[in-house]
């Protein structure tokens, strides 16, 4: 018969001890939870009612609640760089009057939501587009890596190509000599105030 180290005992009742704490917690609630540990829904549904700029915005849902979003996986032009007014108008013409539908991914430092942000493709009836990928292809925003962990692994692999694809051919801000990131943009704002 044979015989078990104490050490081994131990973590096999410690994993079964969480594998039975796990299946008595049950299969959730259905909300996710944001970093302030407040839950947050599936799914939100609603209309825009303002555009910040072109990768954040403001959501009345159907419950008439006010949600600042910000669109998962892109980074858009900042306000005094090239090609933000057109990303911006871009932004407001694809959700004018389109029944939104936001996927909360979490809440950001700045309260926003990062959602990934969804609306009705026009065929096959039941469809829906990703608009922040719809904006990495038309030139108008980055795919922001640097939150890799908001993305599906598909999602991440999409978003790249769709970038690289709008690179090649020289799409919206692309067509510059040489666009700068809002990142870097950013960064090079920080660094002259300080």
């Amino acid at each position: 018969m044979p015989v078990f180290s104490r050490p081994f005992c131990l973590a096999l009742v410690s994993c079964l001890i969480l594998v039975l704490t796990l299946l008595a917690a049950g299969p959730g609630d259905g909300m996710i939870r944001s970093a302030t540990a407040q839950p947050l829904p599936r799914v939100i549904e609603g209309r825009a009612i303002d555009i910040a700029d072109g990768d954040t915005f403001v959501l009345l849902d159907d419950l008439g609640k006010r949600w600042r979003v910000r669109l998962a996986g892109i980074d858009a032009p900042e306000s005094t760089q090239p090609w933000a007014d057109r990303s911006a108008q871009q932004l407001r013409e694809w959700l004018r009057d389109a029944r939104v539908q936001l996927v909360p991914i979490k809440i950001d430092p700045y309260g926003r939501l990062v959602a990934r942000t969804r609306i009705p493709s026009p065929e096959p009836a039941n469809e829906h587009l990703d608009v922040g990928m719809m904006l990495v292809e038309a030139g108008l925003a980055w795919h922001f890596k640097r939150y890799k962990a908001d993305q599906t692994p598909a999602e991440y692999a999409a978003f790249a190509l769709a970038e690289l694809r709008a690179r090649q051919a020289q799409r919206g801000l692309w067509s510059e000599a040489a666009p700068q990131a809002p990142w870097d943009f950013r960064e090079r704002k920080r660094a002259e105030r300080r």
